[in-house]
């Protein structure tokens, strides 16, 4: 049951957790504790996005297919209802199949091992997912590791824990990858640049 939600390091919440997260139906102790969950866990941020697009592309089908009922003449065969049925799912699975290859980035992931302290600059694919290995040996042991990623003006572009799994990759530019502890002590930088592929 959604309601009997607790966030465990090693765990990521169910499905009904999304979307009783989305409806308005996680009451005040799951609802904190999924809102923890989600600020330092970016596979879950884009479930919940997914989730919400799923949901979003549902109710617009069902409302495009009762106004197409409605405003049917009455006399239509029974068959039409059926074909109609068919043709919404047919839109439902080309919107979700663009909907999925828009948020895939191209490209199987790059692994980017990250060892060497601010004087150097690593060289990452632009546009292409990343699986950032952070060399942990030398660094004050902590409950629990955060990593943001940040562009040449200091925005962030990144932010969640380790490992560090960035989905969408990054636009060509400069960026600092910043590790720090669960309560924000600053650990190590590491320089890396994004680059179109040649």
């Amino acid at each position: 049951m959604a309601n009997k939600f607790t966030v465990t390091p090693d765990r990521h919440p169910d499905e009904d957790v999304f979307e009783n997260y989305v409806f308005g139906r996680l009451s005040a102790s799951p609802l904190e504790a999924f809102e923890e969950h989600l600020l330092i866990c970016e596979h879950c941020q884009i479930r919940l996005e997914q989730t919400e697009d799923y949901i979003r592309i549902m109710k617009a089908a069902t409302a495009a297919y009762v106004t197409e009922q409605r405003e049917s003449p009455p006399y239509q065969p029974r068959r039409g209802l059926h074909w109609n049925a068919a043709a919404a799912a047919a839109l439902l699975i080309t919107c979700l199949t663009a909907l999925l290859s828009w948020r895939t980035p191209s490209g199987e992931p790059k692994t980017i091992v990250l060892d060497a302290f601010r004087g150097g600059s690593l060289e990452a694919p632009a546009g292409r997912p990343l699986d950032l290995k952070i060399d942990l040996k030398d660094v004050p042991p902590a409950a629990g590791y955060r990593v943001e990623i940040v562009d040449a003006a200091g925005h962030r572009v990144w932010f969640g824990g380790t490992p560090a799994y960035v989905t969408r990759g990054l636009a060509p530019g400069a960026y600092w990858v910043r590790l720090s502890t669960d309560s924000g002590e600053p650990l190590r930088e590491y320089g890396l640049r994004a680059a179109k592929s040649r």
